[in-house]
């Protein structure tokens, strides 16, 4: 089985090479394995390049139940913004 750090970083490996489809397949496994919240930002990111805004917000949404770094709060933010919306809830 493969550990969340070595998902995570093909997923990474992937996004660099704009394969967003791919990586998120990745960040999926991992967080499978163990739910580390830049499995969660790294998804969301991915989605927002895929112009998946809405599925990058579920994404968002939920683990800003819990607290987190501010890097999914302005991820959270870009995508209202390109959505159109005023609120994340």
């Amino acid at each position: 089985m493969d550990s969340t750090h070595d998902l995570i970083i093909e997923g990474n490996s992937l996004c660099h090479n704009c394969r967003f489809a791919e990586a998120v397949e990745f960040y999926t496994r991992a967080l499978g394995v163990e739910e580390w919240c830049e499995c969660f930002f790294n998804r969301a990111l991915a989605y927002t390049r895929l112009h998946e805004y809405e599925k990058a917000l579920d994404e968002i949404k939920t683990k800003l139940q819990n607290p987190l770094d501010n890097r999914l709060k302005y991820l959270g933010e870009y995508a209202l913004t390109i959505i159109g919306k005023t609120s994340i809830n």
